[in-house]
């Protein structure tokens, strides 16, 4: 062989290595772009699970505000109702007590009648006792109607009694009336019992604690408060938002516990926003 076709036989050898090492990372390229592509096809499934897990978690909650929602609402409605029925009552309560005031007074005007007629008829038989005493011959007359006036004095003073004992037991009547007003702390006028009250009787201040915009198109915004029953606040008591000088709108209690209350929107500035930390007061 000559030295041109050594060197031929060289090259060829060489090029067949360059070839397997060219072929060789051709093939080590493709298993690698292979195992990425398995590699990313399941991290998107694990975050399609997250995603559809965080789905399922959000709806919940949704749904636990919402029976949350509906809850206060169910109890502010049978607040509602369970104070018209005790206004009613304290309505028909004033109505019997001026009843009973009303028979009390004409017990007491018969009983004044009755004690003027037993006096009359007392009077009478003294006038007549001494007619009997002059008048010696009729004195079998005078006698029987002697008897005949003492039956009815008896009977007047029976009467006078029972009307007596009528006049103690409307008495009672009234005075348990009265008891039981002052027991529920209720006035015996009905102007003011039925009057709604819109503010505690002390002055209070306090802060909003949280807001609760409305999730459903005719609700009203509620709100939570930092004051409650122990600061004098009930049911139907209203409170004015402001924020430093500026007025930002008026709130109603409709669910107190002794360190909180729940509180809807009733008015609001068109121009400001109420905000937790905003600042809710009764001295406006």
């Amino acid at each position: 062989m000559s030295f041109v076709g050594k060197i031929l036989v060289v090259i060829i050898v060489l090029l067949s290595v360059c070839f397997m090492a060219f072929a060789g990372a051709v093939y080590t390229a493709q298993t690698n772009w292979k195992k990425a592509y398995e590699a990313q096809i399941a991290a998107t499934k694990k975050v399609q699970g997250q995603v559809a897990e965080l789905e399922a978690a959000t709806a919940k909650e949704r749904n636990e505000r919402q029976a949350e929602f509906n809850q206060i609402k169910a109890e502010r409605d049978a607040a509602t109702g369970k104070v018209d029925t005790t206004a009613r009552d304290v309505v028909d309560l004033t109505a019997k007590n001026k009843q009973l005031a009303v028979e009390a007074a004409a017990a007491k005007e018969q009983n004044k009648i009755a004690d003027e007629e037993a006096k009359a008829r007392k009077e009478e038989a003294l006038e007549l006792r001494l007619v009997n005493t002059k008048l010696l011959a009729s004195r079998d007359e005078q006698s029987a109607l002697r008897v005949k006036l003492d039956d009815q004095v008896q009977t007047l003073t029976v009467d006078l009694d029972k009307a007596q004992r009528k006049v103690v037991t409307l008495e009672k009547e009234v005075g348990g009336l009265k008891q039981l007003f002052a027991n529920n702390k209720l006035s015996t006028d009905v102007k003011v019992a039925t009057r709604p009250t819109v503010a505690p009787a002390e002055p209070v201040e306090g802060k909003i604690t949280e807001t609760r915009p409305a999730r459903v198109s005719g609700n009203s915004e509620l709100v939570e408060i930092s004051i409650g029953s122990d600061d004098g606040l009930t049911k139907g008591h209203q409170l004015d938002v402001v924020r430093g000088a500026k007025y930002l709108g008026k709130i109603r209690v409709v669910e107190t516990w002794p360190d909180k209350a729940v509180c809807e929107v009733v008015v609001k500035n068109k121009n400001g926003i109420i905000q937790r930390g905003d600042n809710v007061t009764t001295k406006l």
